[in-house]
């Protein structure tokens, strides 16, 4: 009995871990393409950069990469982008949560 509550002590222990790590990849990888494209200078194709910064993210994320879904949104004065993946981990899917993080960042300007 007491063996059976610590394997599912240490389980739960490793699922939190785990999900912290990701989330914090996640944002990280999120930050760093959301910056590069707020840095980029104006009149570079905002379309074919997103797609390339999209493409780098996902080989950044590595195996969780193909299942990301990235959004950009851009006005005038910030570039948001939005990360979601599956939710990871060991246990059963019922007990997962997708890790989204939105990350928002000015506009860079040359002056």
């Amino acid at each position: 009995m007491g063996a059976g509550v610590f394997l599912v002590l240490l389980l739960f222990a490793t699922q939190v871990l785990f999900g912290l790590y990701v989330t914090s990849v996640v944002g990280a990888v999120a930050y760093d393409a959301a910056k590069s494209a707020a840095g980029a200078d104006a009149g570079v194709d905002a379309a074919g950069d997103t797609a390339a910064l999209t493409q780098r993210a996902r080989d950044r994320l590595g195996a969780l990469g193909p299942a990301a879904a990235f959004s950009w949104r851009r006005d005038d004065d910030r570039v948001a982008l939005t990360v979601r993946i599956p939710g990871p981990g060991v246990l059963p899917p019922f007990f997962r949560r997708d890790v989204v993080r939105t990350v928002r960042v000015r506009v860079e300007r040359v002056r």
